[in-house]
């Protein structure tokens, strides 16, 4: 999980759950540039995928390293 080896992620998640973190209008949360994928285009999910799940084509049917990685959403419909 990365907020066990990363203490930047780590951080930022705890001011979120803590309620420290500075929300902009309608109480959205900006993510920091260092973690995100900014959209450029269809071309940004291409390398969200890239980073998250590198190597896919070789390691598809491989249960240990789909399990674990994640994408997170907080909608389904954003998944769709």
């Amino acid at each position: 999980m990365r907020a066990q080896n990363d203490d930047v992620f780590s951080d930022f998640l705890l001011r979120i759950g803590n309620g420290d973190e500075l929300t902009s209008e309608g109480d959205m949360i900006p993510i920091p540039d260092c973690m995100a994928i900014p959209w450029e285009g269809e071309h940004s999910i291409e390398q969200l995928i890239n980073f998250i799940f590198p190597e896919l084509s070789s390691h598809a049917y491989d249960p240990e390293y789909i399990a674990s990685r994640a994408l997170l959403t907080p909608l389904t419909d954003d998944v769709n």
